[in-house]
Order: C-alpha cells, then structure tokens, then sequence
C-alpha cells in the first residue's frame, strides 16, 4: 500500500477498554484523489440513496462498506469506462456490486483481502436475524432509477 497504514486506538464500547486498528485513511486519500468526477458523482448518488432508503432497513452497513464496494467497483474498471457511460448506467452498475456483495455476504477489505468485512462477527449480527432486512435492500437497490 503505497501510502501505507496506521495503528490507532480504539475504544471498546462494552468496558470502555481500548484496543488498535488499522487505519488506511492516507492511501483512501491518494486514491480519492485520482478519481474521476464522474465517479465520485456516482459514488455519492449511492450514498445518498443509501442513506434515505436502505440504512434505517439495514444498520449494520455502514459507509465504509459503500467506499470499499466502489474501491472495488473502480479498481474493475479502465480509466475509458468513464468516458463512455451515462451516470445511469454507472450507478446501477455500482449497485449491482453492492447487491451482489449484499447478496453473496462478502465485502474483501480493499487492503486486506482476506478479512471479509460482511462477515458475521466483524458485522456483529446473526445474519438468520437481518436475512429478511437485507433481501429487502437488494429489492430496493435492483429499483434504482
């Protein structure tokens, strides 16, 4: 990772107790910064229409999981792609990664490809209690307009 990775502390919320994580806030920053307006556009249209219809359904996802699914989305297409296609046909595509993701339970860290952040205790669920959340999501998002 060219701009490399930080240990920084973190608070349990349980018992107050601390902890450490890694931090890649300064290499998500070299890349934020080589997207083009086309997709940051793209990806704010799906923040916002995850924030107004699909997060009060699904809690547990949280923004960061948006930023890696489209790290992802953008590291699968050529610099062309941005030339060619209409905001539409970006943003659907960007959701259909996000519902496959949804659908497959997988979201790789985009650092650390072997840690799933959808996994169960990363999420800290029981994806038998939000199964019925998250199909309702994947119907919301294969509506986009």
């Amino acid at each position: 990772v060219a701009g490399g990775g930080e240990l920084v502390p973190k608070t349990l919320d349980q018992d107050n107790q601390s902890c450490w994580r890694l931090s890649f806030s300064q290499a998500e920053l070299l890349l934020a910064n080589q997207i083009p307006n086309s997709a940051r556009d793209c990806y704010v249209a799906l923040k916002v229409i995850f924030k107004r219809k699909v997060k009060h359904i699904c809690p547990f996802i949280k923004i960061y999981h948006l930023k890696t699914i489209f790290l992802h989305f953008m590291e699968s297409k050529k610099e062309e792609y941005w030339n060619g296609v209409s905001s539409q046909e970006a943003l659907t595509n960007l959701a259909n990664d996000f519902i496959m993701s949804l659908e497959n339970r997988e979201c790789k860290h985009f650092f650390i490809d072997f840690i799933n952040l959808f996994d169960e205790k990363y999420l800290k669920i029981d994806y038998r209690d939000v199964d019925k959340s998250i199909k309702t999501a994947i119907q919301i998002l294969k509506n986009i307009e």
